[in-house]
């Protein structure tokens, strides 16, 4: 080994010997890839001779080559890094200045749009005229130039992490080569120094500890450079009479460290295609997988500029490996096999190309690998460890989240069947982090419960504890702050009671995680009576509380506290001093007496609009909600924005947010299903009764959907955890009469989310009512303290808005009971035509008609609209003036109405006046009535008391194009 200086000695005398040698190319690759090393990973060449420009315009993702006509002896290359773009030169030439300021014109006259330059250059460069050519750079072509010489270049290649590069391009003696990294394994330390290549036994064993140590050498960035060492003590298993199934291996070892290890590996390509040759026609399955994964590094490689190898050749391979493994899927009887087949037909669905449709990609290989998971149970010793990673790799780029969702629960269900419940687990727990970054909040909670479940059964509580944290910060994104705070208190009180110190080191993170779900809903008041104990809990439990940059989650509840007294001042006076009581008992007060003017001055100079629309992206409900005697939380999910109104008592409370928080996270569990609900308000006025059973009254006689629901008080004989389960069953209820979906369907979904776990996920640890209670004692909620105060600021109240996940759902219905829009609008117009035989002749003849198709059609009725309300009409006004009619109700009615859609007009049909079919407000009137026609004729189902006809409107609107969806058709208002 020798020492970094004898090394960079070394490689500086062989830089200069590049010149004299005329290695620009050397010299070119060299500079390139220091760069990707120890400036900016992302670098695109400038293609094609440089004596003759190169392929100087071409496009790259998102580089554009800027070089003109280089000369002999100069190239360059272009990166990025971040929104930074950077331009490479690097040269021969010994006149450096003078090339330098002739590239840098060249650079700027291109339009360039960055302004960073490096330039490299194998000749030393003494200090003041650096300075002086990066003074011009500055001032005659505003660039900053950065120069790397060649005492420079020489150090860094000197540093082990780089030296690989002088090694492949610069004569490098065997025995000039950089100490092994300390932090390098006993094992592979021992193998380096081992033996030399020459006398190494060509053994099976050895093999196996040269692939280990290679492996190690492309996955550790401080041993990188040993690649090298590496890949000559493989290749000679190459030149040896050695078994072909040996040195396929070997060209697969070799491919991957060059690709991945290296970044370089056109000297493989080689290697690369007598290993894809040999391996569709081997016998062993193990080298199809092998060929699949060196396929999917095989393009990594070549859109990271690693290799290059024509698309062509490499969709060629992809086809063979396809046939072949669907062609070994029809014949082999092994379920171990087969599992393997199919799981390697899945991976190849994975091979990245340009401009593929990367969601559809994966969607694809879901389906081939949702057939692999339904022969794991017939192979029971099928490793899992490697398709579990790659799933959950998958979790962010998956489009059809059911077919994903179902392929996780199976081989979920499979490891920890193998492996334990807590292995799985922590499979669920993995993925569920990848979607909660990539923004998938619901399949993130859905890997998440599953988690909590498992971890909880298998008694693994602090694993749990933070699992349900995880779950609140979910729901928080999902703007449900009532299922959050229920998830946050349960993971509170068990940290709280945990005998395990670990367990009880995640009590203050849960801690404010309640008050981060109070301040979301509104509830300031809350938030600032347990400031008190949320300090002491953190002074108490973590390490260096006093640092807030270390403790970001308390750093960001301090500012939400502040932000809380900041709003008091100028409100209710008395609700301002009890905060600052809350402020001094925490120690804050000095803090947020500090700060106090900036938030001030932030609220103060905002009008009451900005005003809401900054509290707006952060609350669901009004600031201050939790004061004065009644309390609302509102919140919005799935097209509904929902109000809950009741007493501001801790009893009340307590019952409340426990219905809040059930009927959110039942929001939450049955956003995946298509139930068709109405877009409209629903409020809910919740008091607590001496009932048995929670009971729910709709209340009519108006346009909104009020309910009004009685909670029973807790008592012996009624105990939390039965009185769960029936607010669970009010709070399907209520979501039920919003769904146009027909009851019977309605149910069938029921029973789907209990199979699918839904009780596990809504009841956690305790019943909401005593985490509430534990940690909302009487004091801390100050009963009479908070009603006492006045209402809250008007100015301070949000409408809430829904989270993207949660939106409403209002893509169009293409299809009714299987007929498309279009025919069905075709066959309205047939039958009302039709059945209209007599009325619609004398309408015609009418012109006070004639004037109100003219108004109806300006104001946007579609003819359709007109001959329904029409219809209705006729209908409406012949079943009240004929006796035996009138008297028809229920089926009667219906079949009733049926036959007058089936034939036409009796010629002795009473006549309907005029004047009933002359007016806008009946017509009007009728138009709407027919919707729910139009929603019962589509196989959906109002609920009793539902008579919002807005949202129906809406409703059509949007899903059926209502108001804009026509057919080609005869006018029928024209004689």
């Amino acid at each position: 080994m020798a020492t970094p200086d004898q090394i960079a000695d070394y490689v500086r005398f062989q830089l200069a010997q590049l010149s004299a040698k005329n290695g620009h190319h050397e010299f070119e690759h060299l500079c390139r890839h220091l760069a990707r090393g120890a400036i900016c990973p992302h670098i695109l060449p400038a293609t094609g001779p440089v004596s003759s420009g190169g392929d100087q315009g071409r496009d790259f993702e998102t580089f554009r080559t800027f070089l003109q006509s280089a000369g002999k002896h100069a190239t360059g290359f272009l990166g990025t890094d971040g929104n930074i773009r950077i331009a490479f030169i690097c040269t021969l030439e010994r006149e450096l200045p003078l090339k330098v300021k002739s590239d840098l014109k060249r650079i700027r006259d291109s339009g360039f749009p960055g302004s960073l330059v490096y330039c490299f250059s194998p000749h030393d460069l003494p200090v003041a005229k650096r300075n002086k050519l990066k003074t011009t750079a500055a001032e005659n072509f505003g660039i900053d130039l950065e120069i790397f010489d060649g005492q420079a270049i020489s150090e860094l290649l000197a540093q082990r992490k780089h030296f690989w590069i002088a090694a492949r391009y610069l004569s490098i003696p065997s025995e000039i080569l950089p100490e092994v990294s300390s932090d390098a394994p006993d094992w592979y330390r021992k193998l380096l120094k081992h033996e030399t290549e020459e006398s190494e036994a060509l053994t099976f064993a050895n093999f196996i500890e040269l692939k280990q140590a290679a492996r190690y050498a492309t996955y550790n960035e401080e041993v990188r450079a040993d690649i090298l060492i590496w890949r000559a003590r493989l290749e000679r298993y190459l030149s040896a009479d050695q078994p072909a199934s040996l040195q396929r291996k070997v060209r697969y070892e070799l491919s991957v460290a060059s690709i991945r290890g290296l970044g370089a590996a056109d000297d493989c390509v080689g290697h690369i295609e007598a290993f894809f040759t040999a391996a569709t026609s081997s016998a062993d399955l193990v080298d199809i997988d092998d060929a699949v994964l060196l396929l999917a590094y095989c393009h990594g490689g070549v859109l990271a500029g690693a290799l290059h190898i024509d698309e062509i050749k490499l969709s060629t391979w992809a086809a063979s490996l396809q046939s072949e493994i669907e062609r070994r899927l029809a014949s082999t009887r092994s379920e171990n096999d087969r599992c393997l087949l199919l799981q390697n037909r899945g991976d190849l669905c994975l091979r990245v190309t340009h401009g593929m449709d990367l969601p559809a990609k994966f969607d694809e290989a879901v389906r081939w690998w949702l057939q692999f998971a339904a022969h794991l149970p017939k192979a029971p010793l099928f490793p899992l460890d490697r398709f579990s990673e790659v799933l959950t790799a998958c979790a962010e780029h998956v489009s059809d989240l059911n077919a994903y969702s179902k392929l996780t629960e199976i081989i979920d269900r499979e490891v920890s069947l193998r492996h334990g419940k807590a292995v799985g687990a922590n499979r669920c727990y993995q993925r569920a982090l990848v979607s909660a970054k990539a923004g998938r909040i619901r399949m993130a909670l859905r890997d998440l419960h599953r988690a909590k479940i498992d971890w909880f059964a298998h008694g693994t509580l602090g694993a749990s504890v933070l699992a349900m944290r995880l779950i609140a910060d979910c729901y928080l994104q999902l703007r449900l702050p009532a299922a959050a705070k229920y998830y946050a208190l349960a993971a509170t009180i068990l940290a709280a009671t945990a005998k395990d110190d670990a367990v009880a080191q995640l009590l203050p993170a849960s801690l404010l995680k309640v008050t981060e779900a109070d301040y979301a809903q509104g509830a300031w008041f809350s938030h600032g009576a347990l400031m008190p104990l949320v300090v002491s809990t953190h002074t108490a439990l973590r390490h260096e509380p006093g640092d807030l940059d270390i403790h970001g989650d308390m750093a960001a509840c301090v500012q939400r506290f502040a932000t809380i007294i900041a709003c008091s001042v100028g409100a209710d006076s008395r609700c301002s001093k009890a905060l600052w009581e809350f402020a001094e008992a925490a120690g804050l007060a000095s803090y947020i007496k500090g700060s106090l003017a900036r938030y001030m001055n932030e609220w103060n100079g905002k009008s009451d609009d900005a005003l809401r629309k900054s509290l707006q992206e952060d609350l669901t409900s009004g600031a201050f909600g939790d004061t004065g005697h009644t309390r609302t939380i509102k919140w919005a999910a799935l097209g509904v924005t929902w109000s809950l109104q009741f007493s501001n008592t801790r009893e009340a409370s307590c019952a409340a947010e426990g219905l809040a928080s059930t009927l959110q996270m039942v929001l939450a569990e049955f956003s995946d299903y298509e139930m068709y609900i109405l877009p409209t308000t629903a409020t809910i006025f919740a008091e607590l009764a001496g009932t048995e059973t929670p009971e729910v009254e709709r209340l009519s006689g108006t346009d909104a959907n009020h309910w009004r629901v009685q909670i029973p008080k807790v008592t012996p004989s009624r105990p939390e955890g039965y009185l769960a389960s029936d607010v669970f069953a009010l709070a399907v209820q209520i979501l039920g009469e919003l769904a146009l979906l027909p009851r019977a369907d309605f149910l069938k979904l029921l029973d789907s989310s209990f199979r699918d776990g839904i009780t596990g996920k809504v009841f956690v640890a305790s019943p909401f009512s005593n985490l509430f209670l534990s940690l909302y004692t009487p004091d801390i909620f100050a009963e009479e303290e908070r009603r006492s105060f006045c209402a809250p600021d008007a100015r301070l109240d949000v409408p809430p808005t829904s989270s993207v996940e949660l939106s409403w759902r209002s893509a169009r219905i293409e299809k009714i009971r299987g007929e498309t829009l279009q025919d069905r609008l075709h066959s309205r117009y047939t039958t009302y035509t039709r059945v209209l035989s007599r009325t619609l002749p004398r309408l015609r003849r009418e012109p006070t008609f004639v004037r109100v198709i003219e108004e109806l059609r300006r104001r946007g009725w579609l003819d359709w609209h007109i001959l329904a309300a029409v219809f209705s009409i006729t209908h409406n006004y012949r079943r009240t003036q004929t006796e035996e009619i009138a008297l028809l109700t229920g089926q009667q009615l219906r079949q009733f109405a049926s036959a007058m859609l089936n034939s036409p007009e009796p010629e002795d049909a009473p006549e309907v006046p005029l004047q009933l079919l002359c007016s806008y407000e009946e017509l009007e009137e009728h138009r709407k009535l027919n919707m729910t026609a139009i929603l019962d004729a589509m196989g959906l189902q109002l609920a009793p008391g539902m008579q919002d006809m807005n949202a129906i409107e809406q409703f059509l609107s949007v899903r059926t194009g209502y108001w804009n969806e026509d057919s080609a058709h005869e006018d029928p208002f024209t004689c």
